[in-house]
């Protein structure tokens, strides 16, 4: 029997250099790095043409969100609405992608989709102070103070809704997760340094 792979998953609330973090940890262990290229791999996996399933990557629920569709290949389930779609597709390729190598993904609910799989999972989430989280928004997003903590409550409540949406659980429960890490007390190379070593004890 073959050894297990390794898969890191990793949510992260917003302006806490989540991508950042994600892509540095797998550079430095070789290994491979799923964040919104898994969409565009969804959408070749599924057939479906572009435009359709990136406007419900990690969104909140809205008509759209609900109305039901039947599009793409043999892969892609039919009579469900296109989130749902986008997360089964996701769901296929990084199930499909565990087999064969280890790598880190960032949100897709890939704690959850991932699971019950026979893998050596880490489940992490990226947190941070508000203030931290501002700073970080205001300087990469080019925001005003006032702008940033706008965007930063939009775009968690988006994440929280689509994971309650797919997983029926609570994205901010802690028991959700394997590891939750403080950002600005460890900063980003903290975190990395975190990630590389927890890697090699799975």
């Amino acid at each position: 029997m073959t050894d297990m792979h390794k898969v890191i998953t990793m949510n992260r609330e917003y302006g806490c250099c989540g991508s950042e973090i994600a892509s540095e940890t797998a550079k430095r262990l070789g290994i491979d790095y799923y964040d919104r290229n898994l969409v565009n791999m969804a959408i070749e996996h599924g057939g479906i043409e572009p435009g359709v399933l990136e406007r419900v990557d990690e969104k909140s629920p809205n008509l759209a969100f609900y109305k039901r569709v039947s599009i793409g290949n043999e892969h892609a389930p039919k009579a469900t609405t296109v989130s749902d779609v986008l997360y089964s597709l996701q769901k296929d390729v990084l199930v499909k992608a565990a087999q064969e190598k280890d790598y880190i993904v960032v949100g897709r609910c890939g704690n959850f989709a991932l699971k019950d799989e026979p893998i050596k999972l880490l489940r992490v989430k990226l947190i941070g102070s508000m203030d931290f989280k501002i700073d970080y928004v205001m300087k990469t997003e080019g925001l005003s103070e006032f702008a940033a903590i706008r965007a930063i409550k939009k775009k968690e409540q988006k994440r929280k809704d689509s994971y309650y949406y797919h997983t029926k659980q609570s994205w901010s429960d802690p028991l959700n997760y394997d590891i939750c890490l403080n950002v600005d007390k460890l900063g980003v190379e903290g975190c990395i340094n975190a990630l590389c070593g927890l890697y090699s004890t799975l």
